[in-house]
């Protein structure tokens, strides 16, 4: 940030850069295969990979609901286990997008000791906070402004109304 401005053209220079690059590099990674192997088999590789991220993210959400609910049912926060399924869920999605550096960035996101490393890792590295206490009260407080009436427990129910409560289509 120069001169007050949040972003100048060196800054979206350097942001445009990886965004040009990683297709490039993606592109010459099909040539190089394609070459080894020829392009037929580069094909299938592609298709195969697309089928495995397709399965693995299809198993992930099955999988990732029973883990999370085993942590909220046990003694284990579900911090982890959503974490787990996210990286699960993003190694998928990047087998499917065609291409070979996409499938190797996925393979350490689909392999779990790894992938325990990365959550650690990445865990250890984001820090709660509260509310910025430079703050007004007002802006860190939620008011609902609304009326309200007490219910007597013990109270006999009323009767029903004739006309409908407007909550339903009658």
């Amino acid at each position: 940030m120069r001169d007050g401005l949040p972003c100048q053209e060196d800054d979206k220079v350097k942001m445009l850069i990886p965004l040009l690059a990683y297709p490039l590099a993606e592109i010459a990674a099909f040539v190089l295969v394609g070459g080894w192997i020829g392009v037929l088999p580069t094909l299938g590789l592609v298709i195969l990979s697309a089928i495995v991220g397709v399965v693995v993210l299809r198993r992930q959400a099955t999988v990732a609901g029973q883990d999370l609910r085993g942590s909220l049912q046990g003694i284990r926060g579900p911090v982890t286990a959503l974490a787990d399924g996210a990286l699960v869920a993003l190694g998928a999605m990047l087998l499917i997008i065609p291409g070979f550096l996409s499938d190797l960035a996925a393979i350490p996101l689909l392999i779990p000791p790894l992938r325990r490393v990365l959550v650690t890792t990445l865990s250890g590295r984001l820090v709660a906070r509260g509310p910025d206490p430079g703050l007004s009260a007002e802006v860190n407080e939620t008011i609902i402004d609304g009326t309200f009436y007490e219910v007597d427990p013990d109270a006999p129910p009323t009767p029903p109304r004739d006309q409908p409560s407007g909550w339903t289509r009658h």
